[in-house]
């Protein structure tokens, strides 16, 4: 056994793995390294070592290693659901990220894997469900409820008591009136503004 729970390991070297890093650096969390199917072995991100491929997992039980999802959210990209789906079914657990920066009120609940960038703000009696981004600068107003694997691209607004189903991609820019309810599967567009129900399996583009 390696130290315990104390191996934490960073999956993907793209751009959001190097904003979760600088998360981590900031509060002082170590890193053993990042595991990269497409990044030569040895080779450095972010200042840590690209150690294996996502076969190096296997080195370790799940009490021993904590992952960290570095896997972007794109519309119509699955590969970070995907990640996470398989590392579960094996047992293991991802970390849990907020920002220092990122405003959060004390009776909130947050899923295992939910990651909260720098300037969110979420406000009382808010859910946000495992594995779901609250992106930089969003603003989740109270009594909010948002499913697992969403992502609430960079300065979103969501007033009180939206509720957002699991697999939403809200994009960059777009706000949400209150008491709004998007069903699951939805996509929509950046810069949007929502002012009705979205059905499940839709995609909402510029309010049309």
């Amino acid at each position: 056994m390696r130290g315990g729970r104390t191996n934490i390991l960073v999956l993907g070297s793209g751009g959001h793995s190097g904003v979760l890093i600088d998360i981590l650096e900031q509060l002082d969390v170590e890193l053993l390294g990042i595991l990269d199917n497409s990044r030569k072995i040895g080779s450095k991100c972010f200042g840590l070592e690209v150690i294996g491929n996502d076969d190096y997992i296997d080195n370790f039980s799940h009490e021993e290693a904590i992952l960290v999802n570095g896997i972007g959210s794109l519309p119509g990209r699955q590969e970070r659901w995907l990640i996470s789906e398989k590392f579960r079914e094996k047992g293991f657990e991802f970390m849990t990220l907020v920002h220092p920066n990122a405003s959060l009120t004390n009776n909130i609940s947050i899923g295992n894997g939910v990651q909260i960038m720098n300037g969110s703000v979420v406000q009382h009696g808010t859910h946000i469900g495992c594995d779901s981004i609250i992106n930089t600068g969003s603003i989740i107003d109270h009594n909010c409820t948002i499913g697992n694997s969403c992502h609430i691209a960079p300065g979103t607004v969501l007033s009180g008591g939206v509720t957002i189903g699991n697999n939403v991609h809200i994009g960059t820019g777009s706000c949400i009136i209150q008491n709004i309810k998007i069903g699951d599967n939805v996509t929509v567009a950046a810069g949007s503004v929502i002012y009705k129900d979205i059905e499940p399996n839709t995609r909402y583009i510029l309010g049309k």
